[in-house]
């Protein structure tokens, strides 16, 4: 079996009903059987149908009858930083047979000569490295014939590239029901052990159709850097626990290079989105949503470690972080969206069982603001349909909260914090806690004023945060 054509034309996944993580709001995880997924004919749809081509498959080696996991990296002008990164995949794993690693060399038509010198040595390097433990495979997308259009060029469409070859490779081996593919980056190196922990997820009868790995950006030695990185991770620590907070599915970091989906999983989420920006909270928000009705695993003995460096080249994530945090100041993340909003989700969640006999109900109780946001994405007449198309209450919540999925809570987040202003990160830290009743987890703790930077307290809780 191999890659289709090029003549690939995006489709959303069908709606899936969505599995319960946060059960005290929307009941709990047992209510919900879970049966076994059977599709036995997604991956081959989706490789006839929708992936990307990889021309130079047929020159690359057989993959190994035991191939179960391969990490796909991409790199633009990553040589200095790819070799620590396939280094690290090699220590503290025993099945290194079981795994390899593509990496797609990827760059613009006339790019910059620097970034085609760099690519072009990349490519060098790769291709010495022959007699390497762990297997990997180069695809060259930086070469004049053979690079990106300027159109399409980025980080997703690389990934996708990687991904949809990684997906087929897999399938040749027929351990495809018990394998899994890692989205890793070129400056993002993992804990020791990474490969042997994730086999040990995805190598079973049951696997989940995604997981994550855990994370911490290393703190950079340059002071302003050093406070950049802390106070950009306590943000998205203190956003994924106001999801958590809210009751949302898709309380989950996003961070690309932590997602693993199992082939399973990629071919139902019709793949990674060849975005320019963005493509990996996309792809997780369509992983979570096919993952229905189990929630994916969470990796916690599996560690990334994505480097915290400005970058400008693309509009999210952790280079554009710390980009705003060295232009803008601190405040830009030590100030941050109130607990609010992520409270009044939680109340609607909350009200919606009553809902299923009948909307007017939530809709009085909806509060103010939260209400004039449904009304602007019009939301009641689309909310009835979900009502009337559902026969039980869990299928009706777990519809509901697809719908109001990660990126609507963004949004309306966001139009909160415009409209009412920011509070401090540690103020608005508390206050979730303590609505979880989980502030004995920082009773120890110093609270940082507000102000310039406390890095020695500062980084004491974004320590206790990576605990939790």
């Amino acid at each position: 079996m191999r890659v289709g054509l090029t003549n690939w034309k995006f489709k959303p996944p069908k709606a899936r009903l969505l599995n319960s993580r946060i059960s005290p709001l929307i009941g709990s995880s047992q209510a919900y059987s879970q049966p076994r997924i059977l599709k036995k004919d997604a991956i081959k749809r989706y490789l006839q149908h929708h992936a990307l081509a990889a021309p130079e498959s047929a020159s690359l080696p057989e993959p190994s009858l035991r191939l179960k996991l391969i990490m796909v990296i991409p790199s633009l002008a990553e040589r200095n930083s790819l070799g620590t990164v396939l280094r690290s995949l090699a220590r503290g794993s025993e099945r290194l047979a079981e795994a390899e690693v593509i990496v797609v060399v990827n760059n613009t038509e006339r790019p910059d000569p620097g970034v085609l010198e760099n690519n072009q040595g990349t490519l060098a390097d790769l291709r010495a490295e022959k007699s390497a433990p762990l297997r990997v495979l180069g695809l060259d997308r930086a070469t004049p014939g053979k690079w990106f259009s300027r159109e399409t060029a980025g980080v997703g469409l690389a990934r996708r590239v990687g991904m949809d070859l990684a997906l087929d490779r897999l399938a040749q081996t027929g351990q495809a029901h018990r394998a899994a593919i890692a989205c890793l980056d070129a400056d993002s190196p993992v804990a020791p052990g990474y490969i042997d922990n994730v086999l040990a997820f995805f190598d079973q009868d049951d696997p989940p159709l995604g997981a994550l790995s855990a994370y911490a950006h290393p703190v950079p030695a340059d002071p302003a850097l050093a406070e950049a990185s802390v106070a950009y991770e306590l943000w998205l620590r203190y956003f994924e626990t106001g999801l958590l907070l809210a009751g949302s599915l898709f309380a989950y970091p996003t961070i690309g290079s932590c997602i693993v989906a199992s082939p399973l999983g990629y071919a139902l989420a019709d793949g990674m989105p060849p975005r320019q920006a963005g493509e990996d909270f996309h792809f997780l928000q369509r992983l979570i949503k096919v993952s229905a009705p189990r929630p994916l695993a969470r990796m916690n003995t599996t560690r990334v470690f994505p480097t915290a460096r400005v970058s400008d080249r693309v509009l999210f994530g952790t280079g554009q972080g710390m980009q705003r945090c060295l232009s803008e100041g601190l405040d830009c993340y030590q100030q941050v969206e109130p607990p609010e909003p992520f409270l009044e989700i939680r109340q609607f969640f909350s009200d919606l069982p009553e809902g299923f006999r009948g909307l007017a109900a939530v809709r009085e109780k909806t509060p103010p603001r939260l209400g004039a946001f449904l009304e602007a994405e019009r939301a009641w007449p689309l909310l009835e349909k979900i009502r009337q198309n559902h026969s039980t209450v869990p299928r009706f919540l777990q519809a509901v909260q697809q719908w109001f999925d990660g990126l609507r809570i963004v949004r309306y987040v966001n139009q909160y914090a415009r409209e009412n202003g920011r509070v401090w990160i540690f103020d608005a830290l508390l206050k979730v806690f303590g609505e979880l009743q989980q502030t004995d987890r920082l009773a120890d703790l110093t609270y940082p004023q507000p102000g310039p930077m406390d890095m020695e307290l500062c980084r004491k809780w974004l320590g206790r945060m990576r605990e939790m």
